[in-house]
């Protein structure tokens, strides 16, 4: 679309794919919309990623919608033969998240630091192409796997960064013998492998950083065996094209 609005400060990124969206059909979403705006208005940032795809084999709508804030993402999706009403029912169910969120917030200090935008969850960079991390898995393309996956390293790079704090042998390792983007390559790895028990109703940044407390200790127990998993799987990353 995409489109702003000042009072609530939410952009719109509307994409269309199969098909094309009318401008009644944009009028709309816009009114939709509407029902998620007076939500986040409190936040200093919000972006709602709107993706409908028609899928020509089964001529099903694949609808998903992103609700980017700061220090959290909200993502819901649904498969019809018609898209409006997938979509609003999308809408619907990560407008209760917010709500949910910002109940459990109230009070807290945490919110502040949310308003402010300084909290420090696990949150990609980026949109992340779920189909092509599902794909990726069940190819065993480790190499693809973690390209997908990204845009999430930053924030995980500081998260760990907290959570080595714990563990006195790891930090004294760290410039000798480890370093942070091992910790990083093993919660990967960790992701890979465990993928398939993900729990879907966990936003995967949230499961990713519950990786990084079993990933920092198998590194501490055996972290010669480890490194050379880890130095492994990065030349292969270094070198496919």
């Amino acid at each position: 679309m995409p489109n702003s609005d000042e009072a609530s400060k939410m952009r719109i990124d509307l994409d269309a794919e199969g098909f094309k969206i009318s401008e009644a059909d944009v009028t709309s979403i816009e009114t939709d919309v509407d029902y998620l705006r007076p939500l986040v208005k409190d936040f200093p940032t919000a972006v709602l990623y709107i993706t409908i795809v028609l899928n020509e084999s089964s001529q099903q709508y694949e609808v998903r919608t992103s609700l980017v804030l700061p220090g959290r993402t909200f993502s819901t999706g649904d498969t019809a033969e018609h898209w409006q009403p997938s979509l609003e029912q999308c809408l619907r169910k990560v407008g209760r998240r917010v709500e949910h969120y910002k109940s459990s917030m109230s009070g807290d200090a945490r919110h502040a630091h949310l308003a402010a935008g300084t909290v420090h969850d696990v949150e990609p960079s980026q949109l992340i192409d779920g189909q092509k991390v599902q794909e990726a898995h069940e190819q065993d393309d480790y190499v693809s796997f973690r390209r997908c996956l990204f845009p999430y390293e930053d924030s995980l790079r500081t998260r760990i960064g907290r959570w080595i704090e714990r563990y006195p042998q790891v930090t004294a390792a760290l410039g000798h013998r480890l370093q942070i983007d091992d910790i990083i390559e093993e919660t990967f790895l960790l992701a890979f492998e465990r993928y398939p028990k993900w729990p879907r109703e966990v936003l995967f940044g949230d499961w990713l950083e519950h990786l990084i407390d079993p990933a920092v200790r198998l590194l501490a127990r055996h972290p010669t065996r480890e490194l050379e998993t880890i130095s492994y799987m990065r030349t292969l990353q270094e070198t496919t094209p």
